[in-house]
């Protein structure tokens, strides 16, 4: 804040003041709107830089050096005047310090010169300027600080000042050119915000016709009354000399209210009166643009709500899709098991021929409704992601032969050739889920037969490659069946699309076995493919990795017999007691006719407390127990067993769950309360053999609480 030496009146501050605003823009003004570009539009861009341009241009007219310097003395800027003052180029003094253009016996007074500005912001004096070639010019330099860092100059030739009164004109007229032409609004107040002065372009952004309207009022006028604190502590840093820049709203007069930015620096009339010089720069866009991101942002966060609120919904509908599977599953595999059971008692009486088919009928019915919802089961877990892999080391030559067989048998009951063949160079024996391989292939040959009516089934498994650690095997099966039209094609492996016989109009299948298996394949990192053509057949082919197995190879491949559908797998022992714990009466009268035909002694108990009640007066040797039963469930009674201190009762008795829950967890669930083994219904009467027979066995010292694990975990 100063007044130029040699001057005096009003007049001399638009002087003054018109440099002030030329260079403060270029220094504080110009920086801020380099930073400003990156978040502006493309036409606030233009006008920015048109804005610099002007105030470049007024730079250059100046009647005066002009030059700004950073807080260590360094030239930032000069204007041509003060190039032509010094006799050098602007490149030869912009990077050096000033005392490079002052003469040695000047140093001190320099020092003191810089020292005083630091310190109040401002210096006047009177420079021996060194020119280019050595030469002495005397210059009277006015120097103050327009933002901590940054300090601006003006030098003017002492002897020109003195005697050149046209000097002092002409600024005075580029001051008012520059205020009244200035591509902004612009103000001049004093302390109290009355407007000492005003622009036209001022007056149109307030809504007025002439700046006359806006001059003697107060800017509070024009100020919304949240706005008007955030002006008064802008104006209570002006007499410490500190600059300020604020957003704001203006009232315009027949517009709607106004966002702009206001620039204010303080200045110093002749008589040390400090007056405000302020710019107001439109920032519309840009507030539209933020207005526009901002409900940008609140629509975003309300869809990530509404997505939010359906995740949630659908996760509830999935829990409770899983509740009503697990009961399902339960009801029907409870009635289902009795079917079954008591189709096979049946199968071991006299029959007719006619009854025999019948009965085969029914069964084959029986065993296609199982398999249709383990797979709806196999369907729900995996989209809930809690299927797991089994990795266990089995005997892969062994798995395909026994598929062979069993599949061998069923292509020659419907009069098709079956062939298959294996490469000599498969291990026996590798690391893997050997019964979700078994349900890969068996879903191919299933397909295979099934769509299948004449001519031939043929089947392939071979080396795809062999690493060090794993090798990875092809399975290919190839049939001469319907083939799959080209519209389907994209179809196959989609859940409950079904595939359609060429003669019928109803599908043959609900489409789940081709969609598990492909999931099932991806669980094991393995890959998928097939060709088909309607009419001429079809080839479905999987790679699947496996871990090399260390263990010793069998050397002797077992015999493999046709599967068949026996109660009487071996074990007869009258001596042998079991509790069947089961609440319905057909799967009683089941239960106990399958196990009476074992051998086996056989008391029923239906419910978990009326078990518990026969255990303490009637030791037995097993217990097969179901789960939810009326009165005492499954659950609870084996917590009483193996917790029990009552005579009678051996809490280290076996406990097989043998339970129509069959859902995820459910088999963990048994263990966890104490059971011993797990069957779910409909129960196969080979596994449940092979299971008491495996519990019956002797228990060998090596096992820990004198219980020893199951052979087989189903």
């Amino acid at each position: 804040m100063f007044t130029l030496p040699g001057t005096a009146g009003w007049e001399v501050w638009q002087k003054t003041g018109a440099t002030i605003l030329l260079i403060y823009p270029l220094a504080t003004v110009g920086i801020g709107l380099i930073l400003q570009r990156q978040q502006t539009s493309d036409q606030d861009k233009r006008s920015l830089e048109k804005r610099e341009e002007t105030y470049r241009n007024y730079l250059q007219m100046a009647p005066y050096g002009v030059y700004i310097l950073n807080r260590n003395g360094v030239f930032l800027h000069v204007n041509d005047r003060f190039c032509r003052m010094t006799g050098f180029l602007e490149k030869e003094i912009c990077g050096k310090n000033y005392l490079a253009f002052l003469f040695e016996t000047d140093y001190i007074k320099g020092f003191a010169s810089f020292e005083e500005l630091i310190d109040k912001g401002e210096s006047v004096r009177e420079i021996l300027l060194k020119q280019k070639g050595g030469k002495a010019l005397w210059v009277e330099a006015t120097t103050l600080r327009i933002d901590p860092d940054t300090f601006i100059g003006f030098a003017l030739d002492r002897d020109v000042h003195k005697t050149t009164e046209d000097a002092a004109r002409k600024n005075e007229a580029l001051f008012r050119s520059f205020f009244e032409d200035a591509p902004e609004a612009m103000m001049v107040l004093n302390l109290s915000g009355r407007v000492l002065k005003a622009n036209a372009k001022a007056a149109a952004l307030l809504g007025c016709d002439s700046p006359d309207e806006i001059a003697e009022k107060s800017v509070r006028h024009f100020l919304y009354e949240e706005e008007v604190r955030a002006f008064e502590q802008a104006l209570e840093t002006f007499p410490k000399n500190e600059p300020a820049r604020f957003e704001t709203r203006l009232k315009s007069q027949k517009e709607p209210p106004v966002w702009v930015q206001l620039s204010a620096a303080g200045i110093k009339d002749p008589d040390g009166v400090i007056c405000l010089l302020c710019s107001f720069y439109d920032i519309q866009g840009r507030k539209r643009a933020e207005t526009e991101l901002n409900q940008s942002n609140r629509l975003l966060k309300q869809i990530t709500e509404e997505a939010r609120q359906l995740a949630l919904k659908e996760k509830n509908a999935n829990e409770k899709k899983g509740q009503f599977l697990a009961q399902m599953s339960h009801e029907i595999r409870t009635s289902l098991n009795g079917i079954l059971g008591m189709i096979q008692l049946l199968s071991h009486t006299q029959l007719t021929a006619e009854q025999s088919e019948y009965t085969k009928a029914i069964q084959y019915s029986g065993n296609a409704l199982s398999s249709i919802i383990n797979r709806v089961l196999d369907l729900s877990k995996i989209e809930a992601g809690k299927l797991e892999l089994d990795r266990e080391h089995f005997d892969l030559r062994s798995l395909l032969q026994q598929v062979h067989s069993v599949y061998s048998i069923k292509a020659e009951e419907k009069g098709l050739d079956f062939s298959a063949a294996v490469d000599a160079r498969l291990p026996r024996r590798v690391i893997g889920d050997p019964g979700r391989v078994n349900q890969i292939y068996t879903n191919f040959l299933d397909n295979a037969v099934k769509y299948t009516e004449k001519g031939s089934v043929h089947t392939s498994v071979t080396l795809d490659q062999e690493r060090e650690e794993t090798v990875h095997i092809r399975i290919e099966v190839a049939d001469t069946g319907v083939g799959i039209p080209e519209e389907k094609k994209e179809q196959t492996f989609t859940p409950f699309s079904g595939i359609r016989r060429l003669e019928e109009t109803a599908p043959v299948s609900i489409g789940l076995g081709l969609s598990i298996t492909k999931e099932l394949i991806r669980l094991m990192d393995g890959q998928v493919g097939f060709e088909s053509e309607e009419k001429r057949g079809s080839r479905f082919w999987c790679v699947l990795p496996f871990e090399k197995s260390r263990q010793d190879e069998i050397l002797e491949e077992p015999s493999v017999e046709p599967e068949k559908s026996s109660i009487e797998p071996g074990i007869k022992k009258g001596n042998v007691k079991i509790l069947v714990v089961e609440d319905n009466l057909v799967n009683q009268l089941m239960m106990k006719k399958i196990l009476e035909k074992m051998g086996m002694l056989v008391i029923v108990a239906n419910n978990g407390a009326t078990a518990l009640e026969i255990l303490e007066k009637n030791p037995c040797d097993i217990v097969l127990m179901d789960c939810q039963m009326p009165i005492m469930d499954g659950w609870e009674a084996t917590r009483k067993i193996r917790e029990s201190s009552r005579p009678g009762i051996d809490p280290k008795i076996p406990i097989i769950a043998m339970t129509a829950y069959a859902m995820f967890g459910d088999r963990e669930r048994c263990l966890e309360v104490g059971m011993s083994d797990y069957l779910p219904k409909p129960v196969d009467y080979r596994s449940l053999s092979t299971k008491i027979e495996a519990w019956l066995t002797p228990v060998s010292s090596s096992h820990p609480n004198g219980e020893h694990p199951p052979q087989n975990n189903e």
